[in-house]
């Protein structure tokens, strides 16, 4: 389990600054059996080629770099249009979206985010904003419309 942990930090060390560099946030990074993961975002959402343009480019430079024993598969990918919201860079690359929101008691807010900072979500309504602070969120995804699917 240690060695998986040891491997994960190494692989975010050399994979981050390259998909930052391509203008990217890494999301999130997993390694199963014979797999590794990306999810990668920025504001504005990343298209199906962009996934496979930053694949081919963290491919090359895994295979120059040579140094992992072992082999793998390695996806990149986008969030689901489903997924649950887990950290501020992932909210920072929601920025003009429609979120909802639950907070605690069941409280539902449904809104426009407008910015992220220091823990601090500012959510526009129809006729106010308001401060929402991430560890008060419950669950939180992107409210997700069918014409923009």
């Amino acid at each position: 389990m240690n060695n998986l942990k040891n491997l994960k930090n190494r692989l975010e060390g050399y994979l981050e600054p390259i998909v930052r560099e391509e203008g990217f946030e890494l999301i999130s990074l997993t390694i199963s059996q014979d797999r590794v993961q990306l999810t990668i975002n920025r504001v504005g959402g990343v298209t199906l080629d962009e996934c496979a343009s930053i694949n081919r480019k963290l491919s090359n430079f895994l295979e120059e770099e040579d140094s992992f024993e072992v082999s793998y598969t390695l996806e990149v990918s986008s969030p689901g249009v489903d997924k649950v919201i887990e950290s501020e860079k992932e909210y920072r690359c929601l920025i003009d979206k429609e979120l909802s929101i639950k907070i605690e008691g069941g409280v539902l807010i449904e809104g426009i985010l407008r910015s992220v900072k220091d823990g601090v979500l500012i959510i526009g309504l129809e006729d106010k904003d308001i401060s929402l602070n991430i560890i008060d969120i419950r669950e939180a995804k992107q409210k997700i419309k069918l014409s923009e699917v």
